[in-house]
């Protein structure tokens, strides 16, 4: 269960014990807490499955894109790094350093301009436990 909490323009996710999961900003999914790189990779690809079947599902003109998970990699355009495969970028990922106490990574998704917030609750839940079923050691 992830708890919505809403910050003026940010809203915040967190787990039922408090820590935090992720935020929604503008149009922007983040996730916290995704590992270092190599699972990074398996983070964004796991969200970005949950978060386009849930734009499939509100809206159906969204044109589906199943990522070439074995060939995802890291891209860095000068300003920014991306997790990509050869034909797209899936999402940014941010490097969490000593600033911020925490270690690892984290992921951001640029959600289309016409998405609800409704639509982006409802996409950063399902996309935090599609990540965290990723990461069990069960699958």
């Amino acid at each position: 269960m992830l708890n919505v909490l809403a910050q003026g323009d940010l809203h915040r996710l967190e787990r039922s014990d408090g820590t935090p999961a992720g935020w929604i900003r503008d149009r922007t999914i983040g996730l916290h807490d995704v590992g270092d790189e190599r699972r990074a990779l398996t983070a964004a690809c796991a969200a970005w499955r949950t978060l386009d079947a849930v734009l499939r599902r509100e809206y159906p003109g969204w044109p589906r894109y199943e990522p070439a998970a074995d060939a995802l990699h890291v891209v860095r355009d000068g300003r920014h790094e991306w997790v990509a495969d050869p034909r797209r970028r899936l999402a940014r990922l941010l490097r969490l350093g000593d600033a911020t106490g925490r270690a690892g990574c984290a992921l951001e998704f640029d959600l289309p301009s016409y998405a609800t917030l409704g639509t982006l609750v409802a996409a950063a839940q399902s996309m935090r436990l599609a990540v965290d079923a990723a990461e069990s050691p069960e699958t």
